[in-house]
């Protein structure tokens, strides 16, 4: 919404321009023209009639517009997608991954200065990327990292201590690794899961409802022992 572009605006030609694209996109390269009359009325350039989908009208004539303004890629997204589970996951956890990303053998336009914009869960980040530099992510983060063109992206993680599951879109299960290489031809997704569940000394794996139940068994056990100790006191 625009606001300073409504009825109060005076009568004459007027032009937008886009002149900061977001991060990884080209911007669109022309102006969208318009004109107002003395009603606050507006009539759309022909060259930019195909950006206005939809408009209301009054008494016959559009007031309001709404516009999509097309804006491309420079590459393709990659989108790293962070969750954790398990009984002792700690989602507040900030886990470091590695990125690097190797050009194919048809592609030479990738190298060690390669900078690769990104953002973490929607914010644009200041600084770029580039192959060997490391970014955090705790429970479900999105990083999505703008691949400039088809390279060999690996992404790897520091799982300390969890099981990693690196799952891309379209598989059903994933691997369970700490490190995945994989080719990036367009966009893709990858989900990354950590795991880390209780283990007790027999090395029988409980979730945390299970484990409290031992540890109170074990408890009943021990004041049993010991009221039964005293009554046997108090008879002698």
């Amino acid at each position: 919404i625009l606001p300073k572009i409504d009825r109060t605006l005076p009568a004459g030609i007027y032009y937008l321009t886009e002149i900061a694209p977001p991060a990884g996109y080209h911007g669109y390269d022309k102006d969208i023209s318009f004109t107002l009359d003395t009603k606050g009325f507006m009539q759309v350039d022909p060259e930019s009639g195909n950006l206005f989908v939809n408009e209301e009208t009054e008494n016959g004539k559009a007031y309001k517009y709404e516009i999509i303004v097309p804006n491309k890629a420079d590459g393709f997204n990659l989108t790293v997608h962070k969750s954790v589970e398990g009984a002792f996951g700690n989602k507040e956890k900030e886990f470091t991954f590695t990125f690097s990303a190797v050009g194919t053998e048809a592609n030479t336009g990738i190298d060690a200065d390669t900078e690769y914009s990104w953002s973490k869960n929607g914010i644009v980040q200041s600084t770029a990327l580039k192959s060997g530099d490391t970014f955090t992510m705790s429970h479900d983060d999105d990083v999505v990292i703008i691949i400039p063109e088809k390279a060999d992206v690996t992404i790897s993680e520091d799982s300390e201590g969890y099981v990693s599951n690196f799952r891309l879109d379209g598989e059903t299960a994933g691997e369970e690794v700490s490190s995945r290489t994989f080719l990036v031809e367009s966009s893709t997704k990858l989900t990354v899961t950590n795991t880390k569940t209780g283990q007790i000394p027999t090395g029988v794996v409980l979730p945390i409802g299970g484990m409290v139940a031992f540890a109170l068994i074990i408890l009943s056990g021990a004041v049993y022992t010991i009221l039964n100790k005293r009554r046997y006191q108090k008879e002698l």
